[in-house]
């Protein structure tokens, strides 16, 4: 059994690198995580959209956490407490977008700016 909290490991799962989509769909940007289908975040404007996204993550992990549910973890990612290491403080990561068009829309990647945390990469 590890030493970490429920909310320790929330906290640490906040500062992965999730594989983040941005769309423009109806006026609206829209931003999804591929690990978690159906977690969605909108925002009207693309710089509300982080923040929306980070509050919609939070939640869906505190409610997968709290009920005993398994994580979904970026590829090449090994979580501390499955290698044994003790808790630490993890920093609430800040993210900046980073904005690519293509013809088929709006994508965007976002880059956690927070020197504590990876960048997160963009699905293809």
């Amino acid at each position: 059994m590890d030493s970490w909290s429920i909310d320790q490991k929330r906290r640490h799962y906040l500062t992965l690198p999730w594989t983040v989509s941005v769309t423009l769909e109806d006026g609206d940007f829209v931003g999804r995580i591929a690990e978690f289908p159906g977690l969605v975040a909108v925002s009207e404007t693309e710089r509300e959209l982080p923040q929306e996204l980070y509050a919609a993550l939070d939640e869906w992990l505190d409610a997968l956490l709290q009920h005993g549910d398994p994580v979904a973890i970026p590829v090449d990612v090994t979580l501390p407490w499955d290698r044994g290491d003790a808790p630490n403080d993890v920093v609430r990561p800040q993210f900046a977008l980073a904005a690519a068009y293509d013809a088929d829309g709006f994508q965007s990647v976002i880059a956690r700016s927070s020197a504590a945390t990876r960048t997160a990469v963009a699905a293809a």
